[in-house]
């Protein structure tokens, strides 16, 4: 996903992200497993 958003790391994108959805952690962490997951498939 950094890559992705021209990010040195994945804590600089939640850094700069991360506020958009304060009360949505468990969401996000879904959201994240699942992209990492389809990523993981489709090599």
């Amino acid at each position: 996903m950094q890559k992705r958003l021209g990010h040195q790391s994945a804590m600089e994108a939640l850094d700069t992200y991360g506020h958009l959805w304060p009360d949505s952690d468990d969401e996000i962490r879904v959201a994240v497993d699942d992209i990492l997951a389809g990523l993981a498939v489709a090599r």
